[in-house]
């Protein structure tokens, strides 16, 4: 596993780490490659579980109009 350390001196409290002028392109790759393996082992789901997600959010979303704290 490949680590990324920061020099605390460089960054500030608050401050994105692109503004602190640190080097993100080791951790965007790793990020990248990472997505690549999940994309690639993903499988799809069955019809019936989608019809069912689906139906799952219309329900959500009506109650969310009507009782969103059931919701």
């Amino acid at each position: 596993m490949a680590e990324y350390p920061l020099r605390w001196t460089v960054v500030s409290v608050g401050r994105p780490l692109y503004e602190a002028d640190v080097d993100l392109s080791g951790p965007v790759a790793d990020y990248g490659a990472h997505l690549s393996v999940v994309r690639d082992s993903a499988v799809q789901l069955p019809a019936g579980l989608v019809g069912l997600l689906a139906e799952l959010v219309r329900r959500l979303e009506g109650l969310a109009a009507e009782e969103p704290l059931v919701a």
